[in-house]
């Protein structure tokens, strides 16, 4: 067999390798947004009902949580249902 030819098919693996684990780091940083997003709305509602003061304000904080979490959770299982190399 040929250099060239030995050397293509000793790397061969290396671009999967790769791709698997771009896509691991893909369902990574996905993964890290979700939870920062639900960090984001737990922290400015928490904000808001603070300021605000009112019971109202309480509710409706908690209620907007609730859901932010909520849907953070199912993005986050869909994530991990998702087979590696599916993105």
């Amino acid at each position: 067999m040929p250099t060239s030819r030995r050397a293509n098919v000793r790397h061969a693996g290396l671009g999967e390798r790769y791709a698997a684990a771009v896509t691991e780091r893909s369902r990574f940083d996905e993964l890290a947004h979700q939870v920062n997003n639900l960090l984001a709305t737990i922290e400015i509602q928490a904000e808001v009902a603070r300021t605000l003061g009112s019971e109202q304000a309480f509710r409706d904080a908690l209620q907007l949580i609730h859901e932010s979490a909520q849907r953070t959770r199912e993005q986050v299982e869909r994530l991990r249902e998702t087979p590696s190399g599916d993105g």
